[in-house]
């Protein structure tokens, strides 16, 4: 699968985006930045169950290709293999704030507690309140215990050679849901802000960022690699904007 933006990410602002699909219908496919849905250029499915081995959860990097970082802030982020309905009832997004909710309060107003949930404090970078277990956190601590404050109200630097990792247990699905704030501090080379693994040559779920600012997200599944979900966002945004 594969899902992928157009180039609407720069670097000096921030950014909340908020993913989910299901492999087995295209019109289930939806981006939000900043509470808005975008336009996808590339929305690819082909109902197929994402094998998910969760022994390789990357925050900030790609496992396989280690020069694929993260440089920039990253602030909360939410993970779980289940379809939210962003375009009926966005739980991530409070319009009449216009900012994102906290992890805390989706968990809370939904009643639900995903495989991660991130507070992403700087000095406790590792912490999930989410059912998978607190993260590894590696070349840390990280810079600022609130990070983008004003927008996210927690954030943790990356610096470019900083992830955090993580072994956790979850099923196989055809839906997920994928939700986090970023600051890019660059746009000179394309990034992985989060990757789950299947083994130790393929992703079962890639979240990333071109080097043209496009925001891309893409599932695999075992053994050929075939995408089940391809979503790319069309709209396109100037330097400096988040």
């Amino acid at each position: 699968a594969q899902l992928v933006t157009g180039e609407i990410v720069t670097y000096g602002k921030q950014f909340s985006v908020a993913i989910s699909f299901d492999t087995a219908d295209s019109s289930k496919s939806k981006i939000y930045v900043d509470g808005v849905s975008q336009t996808l250029a590339t929305n690819t499915v082909n109902n197929i169950v994402c094998e998910i081995d969760m022994n390789y959860v990357n925050i900030g990097r790609n496992r396989r290709n280690a020069n694929h970082w993260l440089t920039g802030s990253l602030g909360e982020l939410y993970f779980n293999n289940t379809y939210t309905d962003l375009a009926t009832e966005n739980p991530f997004w409070d319009s009449d704030t216009n900012r994102p909710n906290s992890v805390r309060k989706v968990i809370e107003d939904t009643g639900v507690t995903p495989a991660i949930a991130m507070p992403m404090m700087g000095h406790e970078a590792g912490n999930n309140l989410g059912s998978g277990g607190d993260f590894t956190v590696n070349s840390g601590p990280y810079a600022g215990a609130r990070g983008g404050s004003e927008f996210w109200a927690r954030g943790a630097d990356f610096n470019g050679s900083s992830w955090l990792s993580k072994s956790m247990s979850l099923p196989s699905t055809k839906t997920a849901s994928l939700v986090m704030a970023v600051n890019f501090d660059s746009l000179s080379a394309q990034v992985e802000m989060f990757a789950i693994k299947t083994n130790t040559t393929n992703h079962a779920i890639l979240f990333k960022r071109s080097a043209a600012g496009q925001i891309s997200f893409v599932t695999y599944y075992q053994p050929n690699s075939f995408p089940g979900v391809e979503m790319t966002d069309t709209t396109s945004m100037s330097t400096g904007n988040t």
